[in-house]
Order: C-alpha cells, then structure tokens, then sequence
C-alpha cells in the first residue's frame, strides 16, 4: 500500500544537538482520502530528515502502523 503524506510540523529539538528535531508529526492519507495521524521519532527521523520539509508532500510505502 502506498500513502500520501503530508509533513506538518518539526517539534521539540534535540537538548544536546538543537539542529535535529526530536519529532516529526505527519498526516497520512490513503486512495480513498481517510486521513490518519502519526509521528516518527529520532530514530526514524535521521535517515531522513535531509529530504523532509515542512508543510512537503510525500508518498510512502513499506511501513508500519
């Protein structure tokens, strides 16, 4: 299944590294438009955090719910 997903905000930095953003909230989007809220967390978020920006469309596929 491939989503669509929109990056709606970077929160709460790193205390020590103010540059990498603790969290990531995102919007998910299916085919059919039904929307769901998520978050990645640093672990996630350093593989990518280059590529994402705020208020970017993605498309996504191979995750977990």
């Amino acid at each position: 299944m491939e989503l669509e997903s929109s990056c709606y905000s970077i929160v709460d930095s790193d205390k020590f590294k103010p540059e990498i953003p603790y969290s990531l909230e995102i919007i998910l989007q299916d085919e059919k438009g039904d929307r769901i809220h998520g978050s990645l967390r640093k672990f996630i978020i350093k593989h990518f955090i280059e590529n994402l920006y705020e208020l970017g469309i993605y498309q996504m596929n191979y995750f977990v719910v």
